[in-house]
């Protein structure tokens, strides 16, 4: 039988910590193992840890981001599979028992990941709400990725098994022997990330090793989602500016001449139209230009390493971009 290690990484998440961790542990099948890294949080997130002996912790000096957290996670877990699951997002008691017999079905199968059906949730105790939050990612000729379905009223229309892109990274399951395949030197989330878009980043090197995404709506999780393109005006700027700077880590790193020729005519007046948006209303993130331009010697790195072993074509790649979805092997 599979096994599923839990990675969970905290930073100030008391508020809905307590109902993630209660679903976790509440699982009608327990699993395999769970583990959890709080990046230096100030705001009570310990003292709710230490309310729950059983579970496996450990506090980080500083925060170190999101990627950087689950790296160190990973090193110290050994499931077959990984559920990355974040800290105001609930799964439902039965939720383990549901994914193991879906996953021992992805096993003679090249998939890397799998995307439950997550719907929205509100308030501290993350109850569910009717409204669809992912049903995997999926990309817009802007190079721009979102979440198939996002914001639509839950009508049973993303019912169906399919192969995606990628999963949201608030509730994955990921096989381990896909995150080491995609891992540069052990790296398995790009740390430059920090936060947001690492899962676009994952999703996209898997794609290229050739290991496809499922997206499966018989596996339910709820999420509070509080980053949304129409509230970013409110959010801190140093979240924007990581956000920003990320899509031109994914560019450098994932882009292959082919998608970027037939992408082109719509990235140049989109950059534009970001240009002209920073310096006017959000001049703290003129900063991404500089710190991609300083990263390119990197990112190259990650290129290289990525499309120099790469298991599909342009045209691969190509279509497994434009397609929104493709048939579930099973």
């Amino acid at each position: 039988m599979v096994t599923v290690s839990v990675c969970i990484v905290t930073h100030n998440s008391a508020r809905t910590l307590g109902a993630c961790l209660d679903a976790v542990l509440g699982q009608t099948l327990p699993f395999h193992e769970v583990r959890l890294l709080d990046n230096a949080s100030t705001d009570g997130t310990v003292s709710l840890l230490k309310m729950h002996p059983t579970l496996a912790w450990r506090q980080a000096p500083q925060n170190t981001g999101f990627a950087a957290g689950i790296n160190a996670l990973l090193g110290e877990t050994a499931g077959d599979w990984v559920l990355l699951l974040n800290p105001d997002a609930r799964l439902p008691l039965d939720f383990h028992e549901r994914a193991r017999t879906i996953l021992e079905q992805c096993s003679p199968h090249p998939i890397g990941m799998v995307s439950p059906k997550i719907l929205r949730a509100k308030g501290d105790a993350l109850e569910p709400l009717t409204v669809i939050d992912s049903a995997g990612i999926e990309w817009t000729l802007f190079f721009r990725h979102r979440d198939r379905g996002s914001g639509q009223a839950d009508r049973g229309q993303f019912d169906d098994p399919a192969l995606v892109f990628g999963a949201t990274g608030a509730a994955a399951l990921c096989r381990r022997l896909a995150l080491m395949d995609a891992a540069l030197e052990g790296e398995v989330l790009d740390e430059r990330f920090f936060a947001y878009r690492e899962d676009a980043d994952l999703a996209f090197r898997l794609q290229w090793r050739g290991w496809d995404c499922l997206y499966e709506p018989s596996l339910a999780a709820w999420h509070e989602r509080r980053v949304l393109p129409e509230r970013r005006k409110t959010l801190p700027p140093e979240l924007n500016y990581h956000s920003l700077k990320n899509r031109y880590l994914l560019l450098v790193k994932n882009v292959h001449p082919l998608l970027g020729l037939v992408l082109l005519p719509f990235i140049l007046p989109y950059e534009a139209g970001i240009l002209a948006y920073c310096l006017l209303a959000e001049r703290s993130s003129l900063q991404s230009y500089a710190y991609a331009w300083r990263s390119f010697p990197s990112s190259l790195r990650w290129r290289r390493h990525t499309l120099g072993r790469k298991k599909i074509g342009g045209w691969g790649i190509l279509s497994r971009f434009l397609c929104p979805k493709r048939r579930s092997p099973f």
